[in-house]
């Protein structure tokens, strides 16, 4: 969070200044003022979310439960709207909007947090790295064999994906008295990982 902050202050003061030709004084001024508002924001959620559940004993473990799979649903939705594809696109965006529903569900039944809401976050960071992946081989304009079957077989995933969350949901809003165990594991479906060779040259990070 640090490095994201001071950053974004250097490119606002960058803009001041070059930009708008603003004198450096002021444009720091505006700067820091800026950063500090925008942290403050972006801090702002986790903080709710622990008095959320302040009044339980286990209400520390519940909201940092919480605070991964709303960090893992941010970055789904994040990378669904990089998708120049409309139908991996469109399958995505379901997919992090039943992700969403799930999560709203689980606020409504914290007793089900521990064990439902680390699958959730599973999931969602799942099927994240994958977008994460398709976005970057798109964003490289790589159309080797091995990316473009990658790819489709993406797309072939995600509406399991989507079906996997709609019956955690499903089961949520059906069973609230079951705890912990059988109901909430996963399916163990294999998810596809980009073939050798998939990544090509000035990309191979993504791969790792």
């Amino acid at each position: 969070m640090r490095k994201v902050t001071g950053l974004w202050m250097a490119v606002c003061l960058a803009l001041l200044v070059l930009g708008l030709r603003w004198h450096p004084l002021w444009g720091a001024a505006l700067a820091v003022g800026g950063c500090a508002g925008s942290s403050r924001f972006l801090s702002a959620r986790p903080g709710r979310r622990a008095r959320r559940f302040a009044g339980r004993p286990d209400g520390a473990e519940l909201a940092a439960v919480m605070e991964a799979a709303d960090r893992e649903l941010k970055q789904l939705r994040l990378y669904a709207d990089r998708i120049a594809d409309r139908r991996t696109r469109d399958a995505a965006a379901a997919l992090a909007d039943i992700g969403g529903r799930v999560y709203d569900e689980l606020c409504r039944r914290p007793e089900r947090i521990p064990s439902a809401g680390r699958l959730l976050a599973a999931r969602l960071d799942a099927a994240g790295q994958l977008l994460i992946r398709y976005a970057a081989y798109q964003e490289a304009g790589l159309r080797t064999p091995e990316v473009l079957e990658f790819q489709r077989r993406v797309r072939g995933t995600l509406p399991g994906q989507r079906a996997d969350l709609e019956r955690q949901l499903a089961r949520l809003r059906s069973s609230p008295e079951t705890g912990s165990g059988e109901a909430d594991q996963e399916t163990g479906e294999r998810l596809p990982e980009p073939e050798a060779g998939a990544c090509g040259t000035g990309i191979r990070s993504c791969c790792q």
